[in-house]
């Protein structure tokens, strides 16, 4: 079975992304993992009189003072991941972004587009994740189901950006989670998240070509350019057309590890459980970060995060064979 698709329960969050799946977002219910992070954080919240803004001395980062590492504890996790948000996290650690603006700063903080603080974290393989918000001030936790999304509090953040601009431009069709990162999109040396969205951009069109196909990425090798195509179409919804999809299959696991040529990003797929199952790679000249989803092993998608890639004819390894 390829992997679920969930519904958008607060309309000014919709978000359109790859295959007709959206992330689910609702209040986080009193007693859960997400609630009570969300409780955590508000504890940390000043007394709510705003003292955090009078003045040069508050961190426009953090402004209330969040202790990322107390709250970590209080869930029972090991540590506060120090990457910025960024993630994707390990299980046991906290992703968190203090700064309680609106996403990327974009808006003026109001009722609609009030300012949040972005979290996630893992519980063994489970990421769980959410914000806090509100205005003036946080008082609200929401959860958001990430499904096969990194997991970062950059990630939660990234979408519901994608909900304020739906918000306030609605005759605009919704933007997409990779909106903001369009134009900064360095084919040259991109960074390890926007290699992790670029693979979830792939793995997602992949995912509807399959979801289309009785659940199977591919029937025959005959079929392969109809993939393709369908995981070029998930780069281009997420905008991150400029990355080039291989136009054969990768002979190898080992070729959907190694290092792509200079100034490009390649996407390489791999069909795995006799087209049942796909492993699709987003390979720079120095990173890479892999999608696998084998339903013989596993009914979950596995996500490898950003590593370095490995050299063209190292030992072992056979090149992917890029054309073009």
């Amino acid at each position: 079975m390829v992997g679920n698709a969930f519904a958008v329960f607060i309309p000014w969050l919709l978000v359109v992304l790859g295959g007709g799946a959206a992330p689910a977002v609702e209040k986080a219910v009193p007693g859960s993992y997400v609630h009570r992070a969300g409780q955590a954080i508000l504890a940390e919240v000043a007394d709510g009189q705003g003292a955090y803004l009078q003045g040069p001395a508050a961190d426009p980062e953090n402004p209330f003072g969040i202790d990322g590492g107390a709250v970590a504890r209080q869930l029972g996790l090991v540590r506060l991941n120090d990457d910025f948000g960024w993630g994707p996290v390990k299980s046991g650690e906290l992703s968190l972004l203090a700064r309680f603006k609106t996403p990327g700063d974009l808006w003026a903080p109001g009722p609609q587009t009030p300012g949040i603080i972005a979290f996630a974290f893992a519980k063994g393989a489970q990421c769980l994740a959410g914000y806090v918000a509100g205005h003036p001030l946080p008082d609200e936790t929401y959860v958001v189901d990430l499904a096969d999304r990194p997991c970062s509090a950059r990630t939660v953040e990234a979408l519901v950006e994608a909900g304020y601009r739906a918000r306030t431009a609605p005759e605009v069709e919704a933007t997409t989670i990779a909106a903001a990162a369009r134009e900064a999109f360095d084919l040259a040396d991109p960074e390890d998240f926007e290699l992790e969205m670029v693979a979830f951009a792939a793995y997602m069109g992949a995912r509807a070509h399959a979801v289309a196909q009785e659940n199977y990425f591919l029937a025959d090798a005959a079929g392969f350019p109809a993939l393709r195509e369908a995981m070029i179409a998930g780069l281009a919804l997420e905008g991150y057309e400029a990355a080039t999809v291989i136009d054969f299959q990768a002979p190898n696991a080992a070729a959907l590890l190694t290092c792509g040529p200079r100034g490009r990003v390649e996407l390489r797929a791999r069909v795995l459980a006799d087209g049942a199952g796909i492993a699709v790679s987003a390979v720079s000249a120095r990173r890479v970060v892999v999608y696998h989803y084998d339903p013989d092993r596993s009914a979950a998608v596995e996500v490898v995060p950003a590593a370095d890639c490995v050299a063209s004819g190292a030992e072992g390894v056979d090149a992917a064979g890029s054309r073009g």
